[in-house]
């Protein structure tokens, strides 16, 4: 319902809530004073006597007035009903999102492993243990076994275990 503003004061609760005791005149002129607007309503910040202001009074249970603001039709964003172009561009921000996490997974394993598989040929050129091979071959190799294993979750019985792979005789399945 629309209102016309007659007077109305500013105050502050001692909450520290800004507010506006209002006397409005709905569209039959039937006056009704002391109505409270709060900072909320969409339109107090443009308060002013003879301007107009829509909402809804409503009395409380001790006898107060205030003015509620129109609500607006539900939607996505206020919990009701979502319409259909925007629950399709959810699912396909949604679905994006999936894949640029599965893209981002991949390339750092990419470029992490091609970073490791230099680092551990480089240290076995450094110990002067060439194997026959040319090194690019090598490379892939090493490379390849990280991937493989990139998921690989299990504690690596190497180091102070006591298990020892002298001369680089690795377990059955690994390329170096």
């Amino acid at each position: 319902m629309k209102y016309i503003t007659k007077a109305f004061e500013k105050k502050v609760t001692q909450a520290g809530k800004e507010y506006a005791v209002a006397t409005l005149e709905d569209e039959s002129h039937a006056i009704y004073e002391k109505v409270s607007v709060w900072a909320d309503h969409p339109q107090f910040l443009t308060l002013q006597v003879g301007y107009s202001i829509d909402g809804e009074i409503r009395t409380n249970d001790k006898g107060y007035k205030s003015l509620y603001g129109v609500r607006a039709p539900q939607n996505a964003r206020s919990g009701g009903s979502m319409p259909q172009g925007i629950s399709k561009a959810m699912d396909r921000k949604e679905g994006s999102i999936s894949q640029f996490q599965d893209n981002k997974e991949h390339s750092i394993m990419v470029a992490s492993t091609a970073s490791m598989a230099t680092q551990i040929l480089v240290a076995i050129y450094q110990k002067g243990e060439i194997q026959n091979k040319p090194w690019s071959e090598q490379w892939l190799g090493i490379r390849y076994w990280l991937v493989k294993n990139w998921q690989n979750v299990e504690q690596p019985k190497v180091g102070n275990t006591g298990v020892d792979y002298p001369n680089n005789n690795f377990p059955q399945g690994t390329p170096f």
